[in-house]
């Protein structure tokens, strides 16, 4: 019996770029909702924001209390190496913007003109 690993491997390696060319097309897609919704870019060329792109989870978003206010942050590292920064109110349009994206793709998908 011949092992199968070595395929596998070869299979796993051929499909890295497509892996990577989708993460970035994820988050060009993301990023352009978030800043449609408000949402403040924070490059990351900086020792904060650095640390931030590092230690955040990528394309998740995350919050934290500043103030007694909820800020939301996504780290992208795939397309602008930046962390999203945004508030309740540009939270609330990012959702509202991401269901409608969704809504014409899922028509799309369907066929409804």
């Amino acid at each position: 019996m011949r092992p199968i690993f070595p395929i596998t491997l070869g299979l796993a390696l051929c499909a890295l770029p497509a892996c990577a060319a989708a993460r970035h097309h994820d988050a060009e897609m993301t990023g352009a909702l978030l800043k449609a919704a408000g949402f403040n870019v924070a490059a990351a060329d900086g020792p904060a924001p650095a640390s931030d792109l590092q230690a955040l989870p990528a394309l998740r978003m995350t919050t934290r209390q500043e103030g007694g206010a909820t800020i939301y942050r996504l780290a992208d590292p795939y397309a602008c190496e930046c962390v999203y920064v945004g508030d309740a109110d540009a939270y609330a349009e990012f959702r509202t913007l991401a269901q409608e994206r969704d809504m014409v793709n899922t028509a799309h998908t369907i066929g409804v003109p």
